[in-house]
């Protein structure tokens, strides 16, 4: 009897743990991350390019970034996808230029 509660406990507790995990790693829509914006130019087929070295940061932390192209799901960046946040935070200012 005891041994069947614990069982039935410990279940309960691993599900809303599991579930719990799920929504955490969901990600927000907007990020935190700070890009240059003209350090990138986006390429017609939604691809974006950096042309040259890069810091990307959030807080107190930076990521440096090689010269390349970049596609959705290519980079992860703190947690987001680079492109994602890129779409967010630069169509519009490259725009404006």
């Amino acid at each position: 009897m005891f041994a069947t509660r614990c069982l039935a406990i410990l279940g309960t507790v691993s599900m809303l743990t599991l579930s719990s995990q799920d929504r955490l790693s969901a990600q927000s829509m907007r990020s935190n991350v700070e890009v240059d914006c003209h350090a990138f130019q986006k390429n017609s087929d939604g691809s974006w390019t950096l042309g040259h070295e890069t810091t990307v940061n959030e807080g107190i932390y930076g990521l440096l970034l090689k010269p390349g192209t970049f596609r959705k799901n290519d980079a992860n960046v703190f947690g987001y996808d680079l492109t994602r946040v890129l779409e967010q935070d630069c169509v519009n200012a490259l725009r404006k230029q």
